[in-house]
């Protein structure tokens, strides 16, 4: 009888610890984040997919896992289908058209920056000089997408009369680089590497369309009365409503080659990393901590050259003119580390005196 009673005092002690040990499992159990980070390839992806290891390696409630899409606007389009995402996922976006793709019902807030689009205007003839020599020539565009940073460059040419007598040809960054190797356009927009504060390159493209010959900049100098024009073509009919910042970046004088005598206004669209108002604010807290400590230790750099670029100082620098819309266009989790850390909210606009 003893013995009996000994083996079943014994199997519900055994009982109360498998109970206990699932209750810990469930307790340990974390909840899935999921990036949304474009196309597999693009850089943002890439880093993003840096960023879920992060997560994944440190943190002690969340779990990361990313997804790819068609693209950055997608990213949008995918939280957007289904509302429940809205609480659980990270978006990298972009301005201008971060607040339009969500048509009014989602708005991805800032949590921190990941990369530029720094675009300069570059031809092989050394005769084009200005927008008004672009006259009757065929010039290559970015693509015509709603609200999408190709109608900066083309206010930019309505400013100085240009854009009627233009050819305007749109496509993607490879259908460009063609144009211009071919010859079918003789001057256009094309994209080249900034990596903060300082360092800028050429990039692929650039590189490979130099192989054709010298690379000569339109625009250079007045870099003045070139942030003025960039701002009005932010606040231009195609972004009515929209409140964009001023979305100039100034280039130094020869830091993209010989032929660069005089720093450059060019246009520079950010892309970061954001989350909704929906996502809880102690969860985006702990993903700027990650962001901020990996940041500080240099960890994104070996997953892409790109990622050099991705210091504490530049996670919380944009373009918004004032700290006030800055804060108000951060998530405010995001907010709250930051505050916590002492980095400032800070513009980019800042920096503009020095070249003046």
């Amino acid at each position: 009888m003893l013995k009996r009673w000994g083996v079943i005092a014994l199997a519900g002690v055994l009982l109360i610890g498998l109970s206990a040990q699932t209750e810990l499992v469930f307790a340990a159990e974390k909840k899935m984040i999921t990036i949304a980070a474009g196309r597999p390839g693009d850089v943002w992806n890439v880093l993003s997919h840096a960023l879920a290891k992060f997560i994944n390696d440190r943190s002690e409630k969340l779990k990361a896992t990313v997804i790819a899409t068609a693209g950055v606007a997608d990213n949008t389009r995918l939280i957007m289908g289904k509302k429940e995402f809205r609480a659980t996922h990270i978006n990298v976006t972009q301005i201008p058209a971060h607040s339009f793709w969500g048509k009014g019902e989602y708005l991805p807030l800032k949590i921190g920056s990941l990369v530029h689009l720094a675009s300069v205007w570059v031809t092989l003839d050394p005769n084009l000089k200005s927008f008004s020599d672009l006259k009757g020539k065929s010039v290559a565009l970015p693509r015509k997408v709603e609200k999408g940073y190709a109608w900066i460059f083309a206010d930019l040419l309505k400013q100085t009369g240009t854009w009627d007598s233009i050819k305007p040809m749109h496509g993607g960054l490879k259908a460009l680089l063609t144009a211009l190797q071919d010859g079918a356009c003789q001057a256009g927009v094309m994209m080249f590497d900034y990596i903060y504060p300082d360092e800028f390159r050429l990039g692929s493209s650039l590189e490979e369309l130099q192989a054709r010959g010298k690379l000569y900049f339109l625009q250079q100098g007045n870099v003045e009365a070139n942030i003025k024009m960039i701002a009005k073509a932010c606040r231009s009919k195609e972004y009515e409503n929209l409140d964009l910042p001023t979305l100039a970046l100034v280039v130094p004088a020869k830091a993209l080659g010989p032929t660069q005598n005089e720093p450059m206004a060019v246009v520079s669209t950010p892309i970061f990393w954001s989350a909704g108002k929906e996502m809880p604010s102690e969860d985006v807290y702990e993903i700027s901590k990650i962001i901020y400590e990996a940041s500080k230790k240099g960890e994104f750099t070996p997953y892409h050259l790109m990622g050099k670029g991705i210091t504490p100082e530049f996670l919380t620098t944009s373009f918004w003119d004032t700290e006030k819309q800055a804060r108000e266009n951060y998530h405010p989790g995001a907010v709250k580390f930051y505050d916590e850390v002492k980095l400032r909210l800070k513009s980019f606009g800042e920096g503009y005196s020095k070249f003046r």
